[in-house]
């Protein structure tokens, strides 16, 4: 299972955003004679949809280098390479879960590349607690007065193939990880800098 992680408090909670968006189930509840063809294009819409949302140009129209795709390790990923990722990894009962994350400016998580670097390490810390490996990727957006991180998580796991959910204690535990993980991206990045000061640059 991994390092146990503290439960949240109300710091955490106060400090970091971590919401489920929805998610597109394999079986429609409304559709009961759905065929295999049919279910295939839907959950492909669906998941052209959130994809190019991870990137999709700001309403204004401004450029916004913001809206990179990445993943796990890799940054810059096409769209296609993102639904690739995904679809891989459609689960028995939801094919993808969308999740927001985001944490509060009190706790120094400034730059684009310091979000992204959040966002793995939090995602990692959780993983790593559940003992799976998920199939993900995601898009920072700073079109609200917090900077954020939509996340598309394929419905199963990498290697043993678990079905994954998205329950209330796992976004406790995210909120959690959140917080320390945010901790450990400002102090990596204020050591970065010391280093250049220091070599004056």
């Amino acid at each position: 299972m991994g390092a146990p992680i503290a439960p949240t408090n109300s710091v955490a909670r106060a400090t970091v955003i971590v919401k489920g968006t929805g998610y597109v189930p394999m079986v429609h509840p409304h559709r009961p004679r759905e065929t295999d063809a049919e279910r295939r294009r839907r959950i492909d819409a669906a998941l052209r949809y959130a994809t190019t949302y991870l990137a999709r140009t700001p309403p204004d129209g401004a450029p916004d280098a913001t809206r990179g795709v990445f993943g796990p390790y890799k940054r810059g990923l096409t769209v296609d390479d993102a639904r690739g990722a995904v679809s891989s990894f459609y689960g028995p009962r939801a094919a993808f879960h969308r999740v927001v994350l985001s944490p509060h400016a009190s706790l120094g998580v400034e730059t684009v590349d310091d979000m992204i670097d959040w966002t793995r390490l939090t995602l990692g810390v959780v993983q790593d607690w559940l003992n799976h490996e998920w199939a993900w990727v995601g898009g920072i957006h700073s079109n609200t007065q917090t900077r954020h991180a939509h996340v598309i998580v394929a419905g199963r796991s990498m290697g043993e193939g678990y079905d994954v959910t998205m329950t209330r204690g796992i976004f406790d535990r995210m909120r959690a990880a959140g917080v320390r993980t945010a901790r450990e991206v400002a102090a990596r990045r204020d050591a970065r800098y010391d280093r250049i000061y220091s070599m004056g640059v």
